[in-house]
């Protein structure tokens, strides 16, 4: 089975980003490979402005890095509709094919080597470049067959880890995550500890799989507390499928839609290990910056520009309105909880929400959520805070000891019915059942 990276289906599509310092080639330079590939097309497929540029790039790294010719000729075709006039493709189709039936043969004559000199390590490095071979032509349920049938191959724990990892690698790079997922987590239980660049790595390519399945809850707390040496740094990021401007961004993004200020300000901040990641994004540090000193009309004129980059990233694209929905309940909340009440008007003009009736659905909602203990006063425009009478927290505390105690109650009952029941069968049975 060929993956197919251009989809046939009507897309949403965005104009280009607002965001100052975006530039399509260096957002794409640190991805490699198939990893690249996707992006650009993405960026093809979602931006009009940007197709063509975009297609060419997507053009250039399948004939330097892959054989993956039945994509080369979708890419190719897009191009044409575009009124790209194009060299003919047919040398490079060709040389590709050859090439990739070349190592093919080379790899299984290898691979049947191995095994009948029961060399494992050669066995296994074996299967490990075929499976990259088949990801190379775009055969990706292939290049998982070939890694999950040399794990008989595998001579300890750590072995069976990196081929677990291998396997990840290429889902992510055709963001697959739930099969990531499932990898990483082989990988992890085969671990012997939680350290070094393999299990850095799967920490860093299952965040990215979690931020993709808008699981982003634990992201800024997991990556603040990931330490990557100088030494481990070039494994980790060898693959071309993350860079550590994607750290920055997923931590961000995940830090404003679940953390609060103090905890933004320990956790990232301060983070003097995370900051070279910062370096790489300067608008992620600048963002959470603002949220923590509350000038978030400034830090949301900053947070759509970012927001208009990421609608052409794959990771975080799909997710772009609930992202930006979670962030801006954050900001509700934290606005709030200072004060005993507040003028919705001036609320909903200082967080650049469109209107009065908006930020009060969004109000509701968070009380209905009991995110917020507060009511909205229709009439003066104003939301109140809720106090709680101690008269009504003593009768829930109550009420809470009642249902506990009602429930240890039942069970001494059905004891002792099941005592009674118990003594009025006959000896033998008794003894019988035992």
């Amino acid at each position: 089975m060929y993956a197919s990276d251009i989809s046939s289906l009507q897309t949403k599509t965005y104009p280009p980003p607002t965001l100052a310092s975006f530039d399509l080639h260096s957002y794409l330079e640190g991805y490699k490979g198939t990893a690249k590939i996707r992006r650009a097309i993405y960026m093809a497929e979602h931006c009009p402005e940007l197709s063509t540029e975009s297609y060419l790039v997507a053009l250039d790294e399948l004939e330097s890095t892959t054989y993956n010719t039945r994509l080369h000729s979708e890419v190719s075709k897009r191009l044409a509709q575009l009124g790209v006039a194009l060299p003919s493709n047919s040398d490079w189709k060709r040389s590709a094919d050859q090439m990739a039936m070349r190592e093919n043969s080379e790899l299984q004559e290898e691979i049947k080597e191995s095994k009948s000199g029961n060399l494992l390590p050669a066995c296994q490095r074996a299967h490990k470049n075929l499976a990259e071979l088949y990801a190379k032509m775009g055969n990706i349920e292939e290049a998982f067959r070939v890694l999950q049938s040399v794990r008989e191959f595998c001579g300890d724990a750590t072995d069976h880890g990196d081929l677990q990892v291998s396997a990840a690698r290429i889902a992510q790079s055709n963001f697959r995550w739930m099969q990531v997922s499932t990898f990483v987590q082989r990988a992890f239980t085969a671990a012997a500890a939680k350290q070094g660049a393999m299990w850095i790595e799967g920490t860093i390519i299952q965040t990215q799989a979690s931020f993709g399945d808008s699981k982003w809850h634990d992201v800024a707390r997991t990556l603040s507390q990931l330490s990557i040496s100088e030494a481990d740094a070039p494994k980790v990021f060898e693959a071309g499928n993350v860079t550590q401007r994607d750290l920055a961004l997923y931590a961000t993004l995940s830090a404003l839609m679940t953390m609060s200020r103090k905890e933004i300000k320990e956790k990232l901040i301060n983070n003097l290990e995370f900051s070279k990641y910062f370096e790489e994004m300067p608008e992620c540090l600048e963002l959470l910056k603002d949220f923590y000193a509350s000038k978030y009309s400034k830090m949301l004129v900053l947070f759509d520009q970012v927001l208009s980059a990421c609608a052409l990233d794959p990771v975080i694209g799909p997710h772009i309105a609930l992202i930006k929905g979670l962030v801006v309940d954050n900001i509700v909340v934290l606005y709030t909880t200072p004060y005993m009440s507040v003028r919705l008007e001036s609320m909903a003009k200082e967080l650049r929400i469109a209107s009065v009736d908006t930020l009060e659905s969004i109000v509701i909602r968070l009380i209905t959520n009991k995110r917020i203990v507060a009511r909205i006063d229709a009439v003066s425009g104003y939301l109140y805070k809720y106090t709680l009478d101690p008269r009504d927290a003593t009768l829930a505390h109550i009420e809470e000891m009642y249902k506990a105690f009602a429930g240890q109650v039942d069970m001494v009952k059905a004891h002792i019915m099941f005592l009674e029941e118990e003594s009025r069968r006959p000896s033998g049975s008794r003894s019988q059942k035992a």
